[in-house]
């Protein structure tokens, strides 16, 4: 198999067990006893991280032993290219923008005290004040923390890719 074929598999391989093993997990982290994850310095969604990253460090190292460097770059814009996909994809369109900001401006109007002695007030029901996307006063602190785990990840990854020796090929001595 050609190098860069090879190169390329091996970074995708690294990307899925990147992407999918901060969903799995956490299902396993459940398992641990609560004393040590008192003890854990750091909270478990930090944890969840970079133990997910460190496991792709290591796929990525068994998977392409002599060409690491190259896989590890390929997998740092493979992962820069999901983070960048994930932040323009949940961008709040302007229509949801001014939605949102119209409900947030109506909030005070939503007093639903009354005195005790009168008839409940009928007012429409409120549709929601919750969002799913990312509004524009909002885009530098999701970026910062985009940036923070991207940086966490990558060096997670590395350390992981270094946990694995690399395997050299012996060299058989010549016949004199």
């Amino acid at each position: 198999m050609p190098a860069i074929v090879r190169i390329g598999l091996s970074a995708l391989a690294t990307l899925v067990v990147l992407y999918f093993s901060p969903q799995l997990l956490p299902h396993l982290l459940v398992l641990l006893p609560e004393s040590v994850a008192a003890a854990l310095p750091i909270g478990p969604f930090i944890l969840n991280l970079l133990l997910s990253s460190l496991l792709a460090g290591v796929c990525l190292a068994l998977l392409a032993s002599n060409h690491r460097l190259a896989t590890a770059g390929l997998v740092a814009l493979g992962l820069l290219g999901i983070y960048a996909f994930g932040f323009y994809s949940n961008l709040c369109s302007v229509e949801e923008t001014q939605r949102i900001h119209a409900e947030m401006e109506a909030m005070p109007m939503y007093n639903l005290g009354r005195p005790a002695d009168a008839e409940p007030v009928a007012i429409d029901p409120i549709a929601s004040l919750s969002y799913a996307c990312i509004l524009p006063e909002d885009r530098s602190d999701n970026l910062f923390t985009m940036t923070w785990d991207f940086l966490v990840r990558l060096a997670a990854v590395i350390a992981g890719t270094l946990l694995v020796p690399r395997r050299r090929s012996r060299t058989e001595p010549l016949a004199h």
